[in-house]
């Protein structure tokens, strides 16, 4: 999926047909703006997408309508891969707010994305008890007070694609 934020504005006809209103029933408790609403509605559809620049050839997160890398406008919003390494984690000692509403985690961890050194995401890693910086993981999607979140879980060191 592509999405064009050409010239300050959003071509999305590529994404299914969803008012405003109902993106915000269904995102509820998320601050969404004109720029964030595309990233978010590709959560409802199990998709990590971010930003990436047609002028330098280079990908951003957060969504937003210009390169920060060459301040182009000619962005466009892609689908990751969804598969990259721990940057870097912070093992929670005490349940984060929304334990009850979620798997329990092992570490809240920036993820470095494989598309680019740089291109960093910020979740949580389940599905383990080690966590270590390096670590291969994979995006998975995972209810959370009925919204699809993007978390991380291991992936086998033996079958993973070098980063």
């Amino acid at each position: 999926m592509e999405v064009d934020v050409e010239n300050g504005g959003l071509d999305v006809t590529a994404l299914p047909d969803m008012s405003d209103d109902e993106m915000v029933a269904r995102l509820k408790g998320i601050v969404l703006d004109h720029e964030t609403k595309w990233f978010y509605r590709a959560w409802l559809e199990r998709r990590l997408v971010g930003c990436w620049c047609r002028a330098c050839e280079t990908w951003s997160l957060p969504v937003r309508r210009f390169c920060p890398n060459c301040w182009s406008t000619l962005v466009t919003i892609r689908d990751l891969s969804g598969q990259g390494h721990v940057f870097t984690a912070t093992h929670l000692l005490q349940p984060y707010p929304f334990a009850a509403m979620g798997p329990k985690t092992s570490a809240s961890a920036t993820i470095e994305l494989a598309e680019q050194p740089g291109l960093r995401f910020a979740s949580e890693i389940i599905d383990t008890d080690t966590v270590r910086v390096g670590m291969p993981v994979t995006v998975t999607w995972v209810e959370v007070d009925g919204l699809p979140c993007p978390f991380f879980r291991p992936v086998d060191e033996r079958n993973a694609a070098p980063q």
